[in-house]
């Protein structure tokens, strides 16, 4: 029996290590973010239960948490609602990961320090989602609706190093897209010049030239 056990645990440790593996990949060379949210719910269902899988992002300036990817097999979840006392803004104020369970998820009720967006939750992991400077601007987080299934100890570990792999994805996007915001602009402001400009890369070669 301890040898079983022993082979289930090996079995179990090098199918998360896989997983991982994969989902650095996926970060890399997804397309799109929301083809990256997609593959990564797709590949943690291999060793974390994730038919109910979000990925919810801050937007401090507008006051409201959006939800990027969600795959839940029974709520009808908005896409975004305002910045008030849930899961994902608990997550975010711990700056850690945290799995709740029926407990807990009352206590915090009860408490008014977190409330649930819906009912019927009956365990939830979540995760923060880190920029470089360590600031936490989005959570990715399951949960269960079946008392008889658990979230295990070790799952806020994967779930963990996941939303890093995943936060990295989403800062090199953010900052591809201010970049190429940033090209727009700066060829706008040219191309309003009166007088003609153009830019050279260092091979000498003209990549742009204002219409004058």
């Amino acid at each position: 029996m301890a040898v079983n056990n022993n082979e289930n645990v090996l079995h179990y440790h090098a199918k998360v290590q896989s997983t991982i593996q994969q989902i650095a990949r996926a970060a890399i060379v997804s397309p799109s973010l929301p083809e990256l949210y997609a593959t990564v719910q797709q590949l943690i269902g291999a060793v974390l239960p994730a038919e109910n899988f979000h990925v919810s992002l801050l937007d401090e300036p507008n006051q409201q948490i959006l939800v990027r990817y969600v795959l839940d097999a029974k709520e009808a979840i908005p896409p975004r609602r305002p910045i008030a006392k849930g899961l994902t803004e608990y997550v975010v104020m711990q700056k850690k990961s945290v799995r709740l369970t029926a407990v807990e998820l009352q206590r915090l009720q009860d408490s008014g320090e977190a409330i649930p967006t819906f009912a019927g939750i009956t365990e939830w992991l979540g995760a923060p989602l880190f920029d470089s400077t360590g600031k936490a601007v989005g959570v990715i987080s399951l949960y269960l609706t079946d008392t008889n299934r658990h979230f295990q100890p070790e799952d806020i570990d994967v779930l963990s190093i996941v939303a890093a792999q995943l936060a990295q994805a989403i800062e090199r996007t953010r900052l591809k897209e201010a970049l190429r915001n940033n090209e727009t602009e700066f060829r706008k402001l040219l191309k309003a010049l009166p007088l003609p400009m153009a830019i050279i890369n260092r091979a000498g070669e003209h990549t742009y030239i204002n219409e004058r």
